[in-house]
């Protein structure tokens, strides 16, 4: 079982949460303050953390520092924040991944299983390891997506969010309104008309890449996944520059 300790400060959020995560199969401590977070480790070891960013005692990017700096554990950022500018911190930070609220419960606990079990035990290699040539990469660090035959695409703010938020649940569909939700779009008919021009545009531009066809696929009745094989990593160079 996944051992997972969530540090939320909302109380009502953290509750739910919890409830979600244990559901779903996932063995959680859930506690409101950094100051708890430390007093917890100091007797316990956990697989993944999901961390807000918003403490009241210590920002979610200086826990996600240190924990990157002093343990193994996987690390998902649960925050309100969802700039490029706030993404790129909480990577560069050490985050595995950056989750923007609200989130479905099912959905975080499918991206911890699947993070724990990436991680087994060992440290995320870089970029620069030759990863599994089938695979598609998004490089969280320079908003990038290189195809199986190396082509990189720059991605703007909606294109990498969408493609993160798919990529990394592996192969599992995301919902719809928790696409719409996470891309801030209105949530009308105006909201799924921007969704789906955003979705018609990737594919389109990740088809130019391969000799295939796009490997985002549409889920009937639930939403969207990314079919092929896939990785997000970080990778050396780093950018803030553009939103």
């Amino acid at each position: 079982m996944v051992r997972t300790i969530l540090v939320e400060d909302d109380a009502d959020l953290r509750a739910l949460l919890s409830e979600e995560l244990q559901s779903e199969g996932l063995e959680v401590e859930a506690v409101g303050s950094a100051i708890a977070l430390y007093q917890t480790l100091l007797e316990q070891t956990f697989d993944v953390a999901v961390l807000d960013v918003g403490l009241p005692d210590q920002s979610g990017f200086e826990i996600t520092q240190y924990l990157r700096e002093k343990t193994s554990t996987g690390i998902i950022i649960l925050s309100a924040r969802g700039s490029k500018h706030d993404r790129i911190s909480g990577y560069n930070a050490g985050a595995d991944a950056y989750f923007i609220k609200p989130v479905d419960g099912v959905e975080l606990a499918l991206a911890i299983k699947n993070l724990a079990h990436r991680l087994g035990g060992e440290s995320v290699p870089d970029l620069s390891d030759d990863p599994d040539p089938s695979c598609w990469v998004l490089d969280q660090t320079r908003w990038c997506l290189i195809s199986p035959n190396k082509q990189e695409m720059e991605l703007s703010t909606k294109e990498f969010q969408f493609l993160e938020r798919l990529m990394v649940l592996d192969k599992e569909p995301v919902k719809r309104a928790d696409l719409i939700a996470a891309l801030a779009y209105a949530r009308d008919e105006s909201g799924e008309h921007a969704l789906e021009s955003l979705v018609t545009r990737l594919r389109k531009k990740l088809a130019s890449l391969t000799d295939g066809g796009s490997p985002i696929k549409t889920a009937w009745g639930l939403g969207y996944k990314f079919a092929a094989p896939c990785i997000t990593r970080k990778s050396n160079r780093t950018s803030l520059s553009g939103e």
